[in-house]
């Protein structure tokens, strides 16, 4: 592009955002002057009125979130213990993803995938860097299309590889369809495929009947032996797991599990996917969660689903991931999306995977996590309520006894405690399963950008919620005062260090 073109395309785009601006300062005031003014029984009237009730969140109205704070209307600020399932792994409107979202929205709007764009090819090509892996990408948008889309692909690739034509011959022989096994106690998302493999009577009940279900056969999460009996079966295509079953109630797998995982596998002429929606991108301490069970990619899924924070909470984007050698059997228009790969989903993905990087999220998410899981274990020793914590990096889970984890969240939201001279009252998260229906299970996943002394203030507010007799030993003092100057430095450095990251990153892209 000569300078003359990139000069008039850039004061296009300047003008363009000057109009975005006016109509972002339009909206504000409308926000301001009138949806403000509506009363919040106006607002609960509204949603029961309008809204179908698929959710059942408390009464508080939330106005706004910002790095690890959420604020409501009479701003009343919580810690984020939730991280919006993991999608918030760089922080509540993190301003690098947010810029770069904006500036691809004032560029262009959604193109699809009829069109080309430079976007597109860039993210993935950083994707694949930054994960270490050949995988190719295949664009979408929410987490459930992308492991869905995920085990479509594993299906069109034992269709179509030479490597599975035996076993194919073998089951057209017997007039056999080839099955799909899942993990019992799974959470994939909520579409006709989801609620298929689940095992949950909450999800799929209500749907029933499933049609999928003549294709699925279950096992136990973390049992190898399960697993054996099921592939001598000798029918399956793909195996799908999650490496660690949040929704399920952070559940660990084993020790060894993946690697028998994935010679069971290789020794059955089988697929493996695994769904890395809440798992990846910096939450287990690593890019992938896969990475703690496998010495090389290589080793690892032929499959992987991403969402969440791929795109730093800011934008619905989520991708497969496929070995080049399956990959390159999907022809044209056999799976896509009009919003998926679109310039704007592309560049915040860009944006969040760089963020993730230069702030060294994944070693922050491993020091972090390790930290609050040995405060918690030394919390929670001897409660006879809570039955255990696990967890990985910052996927954590605290196993309460019956429904009793609902209740120790909502007191959660009430046990204030002061980080820095600012109150919080509390820590915001919310419960999921547990392994069994006996149990309920706290989830712990804060955005991995939460300061650690924050962490530590906070490890006060679940010690009053579940009513530690000891609360205030796990009250932190010394971090309720104002920043000291040694304190504003030591950030100021670790600010000075991420922007070092960030320059020396953009010098090299240049050059």
């Amino acid at each position: 592009m000569d300078a003359k073109t990139a000069a008039r395309l850039a004061l296009q785009a300047g003008l363009h955002r000057l109009n975005v601006a006016a109509e972002e300062a339009a909206a504000l005031a409308r926000f301001l002057l009138i949806d403000l003014r509506l009363p919040p029984e106006t607002i609960k009237e509204l949603e029961q009125r309008a809204i179908v009730g698929n959710y059942r969140p408390p009464e508080t109205l939330v106005l706004m979130a910002s790095g690890s704070a959420i604020t409501d209307e009479q701003g009343r600020q919580w810690l984020d213990w939730q991280g919006a399932y993991s999608a918030n792994n760089t922080g509540n409107s993190n301003p690098r993803v947010t810029g770069a979202n904006h500036l691809a929205s004032v560029l262009t709007s959604v193109l699809s995938r009829a069109r080309r764009h430079r976007q597109l090819p860039l993210a993935a090509h950083e994707l694949q860097q930054a994960l270490g892996l050949k995988h190719k990408l295949l664009p979408m948008n929410s987490g459930c299309e992308a492991i869905e889309g995920a085990a479509l692909l594993a299906k069109l690739a034992f269709n179509r590889h030479p490597r599975f034509e035996k076993k194919r011959r073998l089951l057209a022989a017997f007039e056999e369809q080839p099955r799909l096994i899942v993990c019992r106690n799974n959470f994939h998302g909520r579409s006709s495929w989801a609620k298929a493999v689940s095992t949950n009577p909450a999800y799929r009940d209500p749907f029933a009947p499933n049609t999928m279900e003549s294709e699925v056969r279950w096992v136990d999460f973390g049992d190898i032996g399960q697993l054996e009996e099921a592939l001598k079966i000798g029918d399956a295509y793909a195996f799908v797991a999650e490496p660690i079953q949040c929704e399920g109630g952070m559940n660990m797998p084993p020790n060894g599990y993946f690697r028998e995982v994935r010679r069971l596998c290789d020794e059955h002429n089988v697929l493996l996917v695994l769904d890395e929606v809440q798992t990846g991108l910096g939450r287990t301490g690593r890019m992938l969660a896969q990475e703690h069970f496998f010495d090389s990619g290589d080793e690892g899924a032929d499959f992987i689903s991403l969402a969440k924070s791929l795109s730093g909470g800011q934008e619905v984007v989520s991708a497969i991931l496929a070995k080049p050698e399956y990959a390159d059997l999907v022809g044209p228009s056999e799976h896509g999306s009009t919003f998926g790969g679109s310039p704007k989903a592309a560049a915040t993905m860009r944006a969040a995977v760089r963020e993730i990087q230069d702030r060294q999220l994944c070693r922050q998410a491993e020091e972090k996590g390790r930290f609050c899981l040995d405060i918690l274990r030394k919390m929670c020793a001897g409660s006879p309520e809570i039955l255990d914590v696990r967890g990985l990096g910052l996927a954590i889970g605290i196993e309460v006894e019956g429904h009793g984890a609902d209740d120790i969240c909502a007191r959660l939201r009430q046990s204030p405690f002061t980080y820095r001279g600012q109150r919080f009252e509390g820590c915001w998260t919310n419960a999921t399963h547990g392994i069994t229906d006996r149990t309920t299970v706290i989830r712990i996943s804060p955005p991995l950008t939460t300061p650690p002394d924050l962490l530590a203030a906070s490890m006060y507010s679940i010690a009053q919620a579940i009513r530690h007799s000891e609360p205030r030993r796990f009250r932190r003092e010394r971090l309720e005062r104002p920043a000291s100057p040694h304190e504003l430095a030591a950030d100021l450095l670790e600010e000075l260090g991420y922007l070092k990251r960030r320059l020396d990153r953009f010098i090299t892209d240049i050059l």
